[in-house]
């Protein structure tokens, strides 16, 4: 189930429209992370999206061997693989040895980091001191201080790379109202 480089959405829906919310539940247990490029059109609200209004234009499906061209939606599961050497985050970043991997120039090579705080079942992302910076919505993450996410909430890394922060049930749901794009007939 780990991949580090993402794989288009479309290639997740095809799977994923097989699965009920429940059955989709327990299979995927971590959030999702949603990336595209901001020069992209892309939905800021995300409770208002419907099919017609989708980013991108992933309507084909080459198989999930293929590398993941940037300019397409990409998903990432928000995990750590086994034998990770840093076992306390999750890292972003444009080098091979980060847990999410986005190949852009405007990603440092250690960009920043999603914790997970089992105490609280909440995560945070943090800036890594990255030279383009991450915002979280609005608002310009200052480096080395964690801010808390929310599903459904637009990160900005590098200021030209969007992604939305789902949780399993709303990415489900996302995936679900955009049936049409994705199904083929």
């Amino acid at each position: 189930m780990y991949e580090t480089q993402g794989i288009r959405l479309s290639d997740y829906a095809e799977s994923m429209l097989k699965l009920s919310l429940e059955e989709f539940k327990s299979t995927y247990t971590k959030p999702f992370l949603l990336v595209e490029k901001a020069e992209d059109r892309f939905v800021e609200d995300i409770d208002t999206v419907s099919p017609a209004d989708a980013p991108g234009s992933c309507k084909t499906n080459p198989s999930l061997s293929k590398p993941v061209k940037i300019d397409e939606q990409c998903v990432y599961y928000i995990e750590k693989p086994d034998g990770s050497l840093l076992t306390r985050m999750i890292s972003v970043g444009r080098q091979s040895n980060n847990d999410i991997v986005i190949p852009s120039n405007a990603i440092s090579k250690f960009h920043a980091f999603f914790k997970y705080d089992p105490a609280h079942m909440t995560y945070s992302i943090t800036d890594a001191g990255s030279k383009n910076g991450t915002s979280l919505g609005k608002q310009e993450l200052k480096p080395y201080q964690p801010e808390p996410i929310r599903s459904k909430q637009t990160l900005v890394f590098g200021k030209s790379i969007r992604a939305i922060f789902l949780l399993p049930e709303d990415f489900h749901w996302y995936v679900n109202i955009q049936k049409k794009i994705y199904q083929t007939p």
